[in-house]
Order: structure tokens, then sequence, then C-alpha cells
């Protein structure tokens, strides 16, 4: 006849690597994702997820404008923010702007900008279930510097 007996350092190990089991599961999800060009409109824009983290640069042809689409689809409704953040690697002389668009209704949800003394920008908005959103990062023109960013989303 077997017997079970109570053992509860073996329990408090089973539950342990069970948890990180579990949360790596879910952090499986969220990535890093490199920014890739062309990605300069809503057409050629880079896929990202939820959860994800992209490293970017804003570098138009000779220095000059550049524009870099994101887009996702939300999977279900809730919160979504957004973090568009300065690298710190360049001298930042100008402001860069973020836009959020809900593509499949056309609205502009939030915009906003990072300066060299406001080097990062959060959004919060809410998301529809099924719903495709872009968020556009924008360098204006006459500015040659190479702007480098981390773009989080969650």
């Amino acid at each position: 006849m077997i017997q079970a007996v109570w053992q509860p350092r073996k329990a408090l190990a089973t539950l342990t690597v069970l948890g990180m089991l579990l949360a790596g599961a879910s952090a499986a999800s969220a990535a890093t994702v490199l920014e890739s060009e062309s990605n300069n409109s809503a057409a050629t824009a880079d896929a990202v997820n939820i959860g994800d983290t992209v490293l970017g640069q804003l570098n138009g042809p000779g220095g000059g404008a550049d524009n870099d689409y994101f887009a996702f689809t939300a999977p279900t409704a809730g919160t979504v923010t957004v973090t568009f953040s300065s690298d710190g690697g360049t001298s930042e002389a100008v402001n860069q702007y973020i836009s959020v668009i809900d593509a499949t209704t056309a609205t502009t949800l939030a915009t906003g900008s990072i300066s060299p003394t406001s080097p990062s920008r959060t959004i919060t908005f809410s998301k529809t279930a099924g719903h495709t959103y872009h968020v556009v990062l924008v360098k204006p023109t006459g500015s040659p510097a190479l702007y480098g960013y981390h773009l989080a989303i969650s």
C-alpha cells in the first residue's frame, strides 16, 4: 500500500516552478521589435502586438523628414498605454511627434510630442476588440540628426 505524505518543501518548489512557467508563458508573447524601412505609411506599417517594445530610428533620406508607422489589432476591449521615448543617443534639437489612430474608424485618438526638455510621452486610450490601430511617429524635415527611440505598447 502506498501512502501519500505531505512534503511542504516539495510543494513550495513545485508551485514556484509552476509560477515561473506561467509567468514565462505570458511574457513570451511580448517581444522586442526592430523598426524596419520602409514603414513610412499605413500600407507599409510594421506589425506589432500589445506588449511589444519597438526600437527604432527616425531618419529620412539625407537626414530629412521621416514617418514610422506601426499597426496592431486589439484582440480584446480595454486600455492601451503607448510610451514614446528618445533613446538619448543624439542631441534632439527638434520635437518629434506621435499620433494614435483607430484605422477601423479613421479617427485620431491622441497626439503628442517629445522634445529635448521632455524626452518621453505616454498616451493611454481605450481600444475596441477587433479594431486596428496605427501608432505614427514623425520627425519633421530640416533636422538632419538621427533620432533613436523606444516605443512601448502595453
